[in-house]
């Protein structure tokens, strides 16, 4: 779910967290106790967050995982804007099941990873020299795409410097140590 990009950056950083998951009848009684009555929810300090945007900023400000120029503050945000529209697709697809839902999906997947792969700088990221939430979101969008959908992967390979960026970040310790224990 929108959580994952947020366990994603914890586990970048290798920051330990608690990660509380409700059920469908204790969320029901819990949602009047959340921000905008949506998850994920971030309580830190004895406060609440709320929107999944929100949370990655501030996660990433916090961590030192968000650019601190400008123009790759910019950067960070297309990317992370881009792939939540993608993503907005992803559910809609899974919700809606059908296929004009997935052709639009892919359609758009097709549209935008050229974009992507123009983005990354010499470094091997989005921004700056090394990882940033931009490069999370979008990474943590393409592991749920391909999960639920084996056929994600044949567009996304059709872009080298995508296909290893996602390699790169998949090999990162940490981030292999979390994909391997994950709920």
């Amino acid at each position: 779910g929108r959580a994952e990009q947020l366990r994603l950056l914890f586990a970048v950083c290798d920051v330990k967290y608690t990660d509380t998951r409700y059920k469908l009848d204790d969320w029901k009684t819990l949602k009047s106790n959340t921000p905008f009555g949506k998850l994920p929810v971030l309580e830190h300090n004895g406060k609440k967050y709320g929107e999944t945007i929100a949370l990655i900023v501030y996660l990433a400000k916090t961590l030192g995982r968000w650019p601190k120029k400008a123009e790759d503050e910019a950067v960070a945000l297309m990317v992370i804007c881009a792939t939540e529209d993608l993503r907005n697709d992803l559910i809609n697809a899974t919700h809606d099941k059908s296929k004009q839902s997935k052709d639009k999906l892919f359609a758009h997947l097709q549209e935008k990873l050229p974009y992507f792969e123009h983005l990354l700088t010499d470094h091997g990221f989005f921004t700056e020299s090394c990882l940033t939430a931009a490069d999370v979101c979008l990474y943590d969008f393409l592991d749920q795409i391909v999960t639920l959908d084996y056929e994600a992967e044949g567009y996304i390979v059709r872009y080298s410097e995508i296909s290893k960026w996602r390699e790169r970040i998949t090999e990162l310790p940490n981030v292999a140590r979390y994909l391997k224990e994950r709920k």
